[in-house]
């Protein structure tokens, strides 16, 4: 996809973009780039938004955040929500659809910002919890590293 694409990154790999970066990357495309971003679209980015929702659940209802297990979800949707408006694009090109864009690139950067946060919920609530473990020790740390009791 690199070498069509002419170095210019992928839709869905940009944090955002406007209607003529779209038209300049459909066209570097071609009709063969056009046409294996949606295979790319249709196969293996079919998969990795659910993998990503699901590990990041997991890896946040293991922390002390376990409520907030449902933002990974969300950004799974806004995933799809961007692989679809970006389907019809490629599908209805040279027509231009800046409405359609808009919200494509919008998708995008929630797609980001919703991975970007449950990722650092799974680890606040990773650490967090460690932390509240750590407090309820019947020692202190110190005694631990030294193996004595308390004075």
């Amino acid at each position: 996809m690199k070498r069509l694409s002419g170095g210019l990154p992928l839709l869905d790999m940009r944090l955002g973009y406007s209607a003529p970066a779209v038209g300049r990357l459909f066209e570097t495309l071609g009709t063969a780039g056009r046409s294996a971003y949606l295979r790319l679209l249709w196969t293996v980015d079919l998969c990795l938004p659910a993998l990503f929702a699901l590990f990041l659940s997991a890896a946040i209802r293991r922390g002390r955040f376990r409520n907030l297990a449902w933002v990974p979800a969300l950004a799974s949707a806004c995933d799809y929500a961007e692989n679809t408006a970006i389907t019809i694009l490629l599908l209805h090109y040279p027509q231009r659809m800046p409405a359609l864009v808009q919200l494509s690139s919008l998708m995008t950067s929630l797609k980001f910002a919703g991975y970007l946060a449950s990722l650092l919920l799974a680890i606040a609530g990773a650490v967090a919890g460690r932390a509240a473990a750590g407090s309820r020790l019947p020692f202190s740390p110190s005694q631990a590293r030294t193996g004595r009791d308390a004075p």
